[in-house]
């Protein structure tokens, strides 16, 4: 089984592009996280293997969570958002409405100035994810919305136009059963927490 778990909420996200720009957990995301790895602990659940995203929110939580070694990938960070990343949101849609209007009418394959459309990303993702369900027993892999929403795109054959009608909340938990073939999504965004 392989335990997709969306990093805790980072620190001053509110209203901008964060894809990868490397902020850290905010104390509300600590605690998420702190509440995952008493559930796993309490509930006998472990891991034969933890991976995450090399960027610091998932670091982190990955951290908290996992008592053994965590293998970092730069394969499972978020969509690179180029020019955009760091950027509050209504910068971009007052200043770049062309290209605002762009990314609503082809949301999968628009591609913002130096970075990554969702094609991209999901080419990136799901050979790493791939290789992840080679592995045997429960494994853990903490990483971003973006990430997860291609993934289960991926696993669903659903067009990537869809990614944004599913739901991915800081914290939220998806169950992939990888010993199936082809793999099956027990459940999504799980939470522990509002």
């Amino acid at each position: 089984m392989i335990y997709f778990l969306r990093h805790g909420k980072p620190d001053s996200a509110g209203g901008r592009f964060i894809g990868q720009t490397d902020l850290p957990l905010s104390a509300e995301g600590i605690e998420q996280a702190n509440q995952w790895a008493h559930f796993f602990s309490k509930n006998s659940i472990s891991f034969d293997a933890v991976f995450a995203s090399d960027l610091l929110r998932c670091k982190k939580t990955a951290e908290i969570i996992a008592a053994g070694a965590v293998k970092y990938l730069p394969s499972l960070r978020e969509i690179n958002l180029g020019e955009w990343d760091g950027k509050p949101r209504q910068e971009i849609i007052d200043s770049r409405p062309a290209e605002w209007k762009k990314r609503g009418s082809g949301i999968a394959s628009f591609r913002p100035a130096g970075g990554e459309s969702f094609f991209d990303l999901q080419s990136r993702v799901v050979p790493a994810v791939s290789e992840i369900m080679r592995g045997a027993g429960n494994k853990l892999v903490v990483t971003h919305a973006g990430v997860i929403r291609c993934v289960i795109c991926h696993i669903m054959e659903a067009p990537l136009a869809k990614l944004f009608s599913l739901e991915s909340a800081y914290a939220g938990l998806t169950l992939i059963d990888d010993s199936k073939t082809p793999a099956a999504i027990n459940c999504t965004n799980m939470r522990l927490c509002p």
